[in-house]
């Protein structure tokens, strides 16, 4: 089971109880990475809900790639975030607008979801359609 053990911390995905900014230089996928794309460090508000647009949650994303992102998502009413295996929409702000309308979300799977000590959730998405998202936040 998975226990609080330190883990590498040179994959934010899979560092528990652990933020730290990440280099802003793109670094490509390497054989202990799971993502198929190259992932880029990027800072971003984004929007979150659950599969049935019931539940929101304000998160911003930590690294992006064509086929998935890592967001923390700020978790301070205590609820478990959206959990693994699940299916939810996700909007970033790529020009830094302050509304995200339903056309600006996407449908993704979460993969993996890390409640840090300060509450945020740390949560990898793979987006159901891949996108050229690091190219288009550049």
């Amino acid at each position: 089971m998975g226990g609080l053990g330190v883990k590498r911390a040179s994959n934010p995905v899979e560092t528990k109880n652990v933020n730290f900014p990440l280099p802003a230089q793109s670094r490509a996928a390497t054989p202990a990475d799971r993502r198929r794309h190259p992932r880029q460090a990027l800072a971003k508000a984004a929007k979150v809900t659950d599969g049935q647009g019931i539940r929101f949650w304000s998160a911003e994303t930590v690294d992006v790639s064509d086929s998935g992102l890592l967001l923390a998502i700020r978790g301070e009413d205590g609820s478990p975030g959206p959990l693994p295996g699940s299916w939810i929409r996700v909007g970033v702000a790529w020009g830094g607008q302050g509304f995200l309308r339903e056309s600006d979300m996407s449908s993704a799977k979460v993969i993996r979801a890390l409640r840090g000590p300060d509450g945020t959730i740390n949560v990898a998405v793979e987006l159901k359609t891949a996108q050229a998202v690091a190219r288009r936040a550049a």
